[in-house]
């Protein structure tokens, strides 16, 4: 039986050894093979810590981590654990180790031990996180010199590069873009960057940038590394390399750039370095192609800016992506963009089911429906991406291609809307605040102002010389009447008709004038006023804000100007009055922001929150009037409303 065993142990294609008393006294031909020694002496009586480099990969010594891996073996019967050993040419590679105790006899502690090799496992999980934390980086980068530092840093971190190139071919442009070229140069250790450059087709070789160029591996001899130059696609480098990796970069079946790892060790890289390249290059491909879908957005949007209204220049920055979907192959194309809208690996083949599973249950039959019909299609519809998120993409389906009268090819296009979609829920919402908000002004404060009043008016009736009941009843009134203005100015504000009766402009400016006669005379200022004699316009009392507004910012803004004068005048359509300051002049690239919210007269006297002009808009947009700034020459401003006449009003 014992010599079965050993038959067993002798064959085995594991490395299998035996420990006794802490060093190895027996060990089988897999054993010396997997170490690349010549004969079993040269691993007998040695310590498992002098065939392992001095420190493990946790950073444990190996000598005290090898006896504490003993040690657990003997008390728990087994161990398994992943250990570090060198090779007879010194290289380190990991194995997977299980001890069994066979004997735990004093002076003849055994141990049955075997080894694993766990390099190809090991190197997968490398390359693994590698492409991880190569695709993290590049999600997050937009600009194509950025991807290619980050692609061309992860290349060093996992081959161990001494060069590394990465092209991009514009075929548009007939440029080939070097975006991102390091080189380590003799006597060096750390890699030294080249400036990106950009090379006109005319001064490359055309077989490099036309077709497909397949992935290729050269391992030179040191022979052919003195008779022979290192070419690379784009052109020829100085040093030459003893292993060179070369990967494409292809979209939609043409070759869009290409990346290049070169090393100065003979035979550095393997046809698996190869694969692994291509992968990477691949991933820094669909990096690429949708940085420069997003610089040709930029280059298109800047063109629209100068021809454009800003509207179309809004749609052009909208998120939108494109499709095509063969009935009859049941194949479906994307774009980049739709990829990103959908949260997809831009590499994966989609299919009309993988669609179907993505879009919300509640849309998905209708959906069917229309990718079905033979018409022009406009359809909104949810979809659930993979990390759970919610997005509404609004779709146009052109008419498609028909086959004895039956749909065969389709294509459309899908905008990401969320945000518009968003914005109507807060739009939504905003309504109904600011419905209740007039409720709340027009019938909960309204109301009980009203009862007093009302009964402040009978209090006064009885006791008429009661000077405190008065003074309830003046302000009383009053409240009601800021109640009444405030709620036309909400509805105003939101863009809501509000009732016009004909105003005695002459009358109605005298009454607001008197008003500031305190303010005016603290600032020392003077008002006048050039008016036409007879002067009617058809508005709500409430256009008296837009004045008063106008009188308060030049009392607060234009002191030192010292006066203030009013004019006005009607033509057949409409009736213009100026507020004209003698103060600073408001530059021209603030005249029309001054109008919006939050946009203040001066810097160097700042007040309020500015609302008053903003709210000025908005009355004068209740009356389909407009408003507007002109500078008044030679100093200070000429605030303007134009407020249109009914064809039929009298003067």
């Amino acid at each position: 039986m014992v010599s079965k065993y050993r038959e067993l142990f002798n064959k085995s294609a594991d490395a299998s050894l035996i420990i006794r008393n802490g060093v190895f006294g027996d060990c089988n031909q897999a054993t010396v093979d997997m170490l690349g020694f010549k004969t079993k002496a040269q691993v007998l009586h040695t310590h498992p810590s002098e065939l392992s480099p001095e420190f493990q990969p946790d950073g444990q010594d190996s000598v005290g981590k090898a006896d504490k891996m003993m040690a657990l073996a003997y008390q728990k019967g087994s161990h398994r654990f992943e250990w570090d050993h060198l090779r007879a040419n010194g290289d380190v590679f990991p194995v997977e180790v299980l001890l069994t105790a066979i004997s735990q006899e004093k002076d003849n502690e055994t141990l049955y031990v075997v080894w694993r090799d766990i390099t190809e496992i090991k190197e997968h999980q490398r390359f693994q996180e590698a492409t991880n934390e190569l695709a993290n980086k590049l999600s997050t980068f937009m600009d194509m010199e950025e991807i290619a530092r980050a692609g061309a840093k992860q290349i060093r971190s996992f081959f161990d590069s001494d060069a590394i190139s990465i092209n991009y071919i514009d075929h548009i442009n007939g440029i080939n873009r070097g975006l991102y070229t390091e080189d380590t140069l003799e006597g060096e250790t750390t890699p030294t960057t080249f400036k990106p450059l950009s090379t006109s087709f005319a001064k490359l070789d055309p077989d490099t940038i036309k077709g497909t160029l397949k992935p290729h591996l050269v391992n030179r001899t040191p022979a052919e590394m003195k008779t022979k130059s290192m070419n690379r696609p784009f052109g020829e480098v100085a040093r030459r390399s003893a292993s060179l990796m070369f990967a494409s970069i292809v979209w939609d079946n043409v070759q869009v750039g290409e990346v290049t790892a070169q090393s100065y060790t003979f035979n550095k890289y393997s046809a698996k370095s190869l694969s692994q390249l291509q992968t990477l290059a691949t991933q820094i491909g669909g990096a690429l192609v949708r940085a420069r879908t997003a610089e040709d957005l930029k280059i298109e949007h800047k063109e629209l800016r100068k021809n454009q209204a800003q509207l179309l220049i809004s749609q052009r920055l909208a998120r939108v992506g494109s499709w095509d979907f063969d009935a009859v192959s049941k194949t479906m194309t994307w774009s980049p963009e739709l990829y990103q809208i959908f949260g997809m690996d831009p590499r994966e083949q989609i299919t009309l089911r993988h669609v179907l599973s993505m879009i919300h249950p509640e849309d998905v039959e209708r959906y069917k429906r229309e990718i079905k019909s033979k018409t022009l299609v406009r359809t909104d519809y949810r979809i659930v991406r993979a990390d759970g998120s919610l997005r509404w993409l609004h779709e146009e389906i052109d008419e498609p291609q028909l086959k004895k009268g039956k749909p065969v090819f389709f294509r459309g296009c899908s905008q990401d809307i969320t945000s518009s979609k968003e914005a109507e829920k807060r739009l939504a919402e905003s309504d109904g605040l600011r419905e209740l908000l007039l409720d709340i002004i027009t019938h909960d404060l309204r109301n009980p102002a009203g009862v007093i009043l009302g009964a402040a008016e009978l209090a006064v009736e009885k006791m008429p010389d009661n000077q405190l009941l008065e003074v309830i009843h003046s302000t009383s009134k009053r409240l009601i009447n800021v109640l009444d203005e405030t709620s036309l100015l909400t509805q105003a504000t939101f863009g809501e008709a509000i009732p016009l009766e004909q105003l005695d402009l002459n009358k109605l400016l005298s009454e607001v004038a008197e008003e500031f006669t305190a303010r005016l005379d603290q600032a020392s200022m003077t008002l006048e006023m050039d008016l036409p004699r007879k002067l009617f316009i058809q508005a709500n009392p409430l256009i008296s804000e837009v004045f008063k507004n106008y009188i308060s910012n030049a009392i607060k803004y234009a002191r030192a100007g010292q006066r203030i004068l009013i004019r006005a005048h009607r033509d057949e359509a409409a009736v213009s009055v100026s507020v004209s300051d003698f103060g600073d002049t408001i530059q021209e690239r603030y005249r029309e922001s001054i109008f919006e919210r939050h946009t203040q007269l001066s810097g160097k006297h700042q007040k309020g929150r500015g609302l008053g002009l903003a709210i000025v808009k908005r009355i004068a947009t209740a009356h389909a009037a407009q408003v507007w700034v002109e500078p008044n020459l030679p100093q200070g401003n000429r605030f303007f409303i134009r407020i249109p006449v009914p064809t039929n009003t009298t003067q």
